[in-house]
């Protein structure tokens, strides 16, 4: 079963309180700072878009728990600092 969520205006907590499995994760258009509990209860996400948001920082681990992440888009955001161990756990990304 797929599910695709789109969310245009968001609050970190919103993401950290789904309960569901979700494979596509669309946030576009919307400010938002990454932490290592941000995603954490997502592990069966496969694709995440995070394309035209005001993202400038993504903290360590922010991905950690994403073993399933396949796809990660970054497009025309406004992350211009890459830190060591941004992207721990992306061992799947295609």
């Amino acid at each position: 079963k797929k599910i695709v969520l789109k969310l245009s205006s968001v609050v970190q907590n919103d993401i950290m309180d789904l309960k569901v499995d979700i494979n596509t994760l669309k946030i576009n258009r919307s400010s938002l700072e990454l932490n290592f509990m941000t995603f954490y209860n997502l592990k069966m996400l496969e694709n995440l878009d995070m394309s035209d948001t005001t993202i400038t920082r993504i903290n360590q681990n922010a991905f950690f728990n994403l073993t399933n992440l396949k796809t990660l888009c970054l497009n025309r955001t406004k992350l211009n600092t890459l830190i060591k161990h941004q992207f721990n756990g992306l061992n799947n990304l295609e």
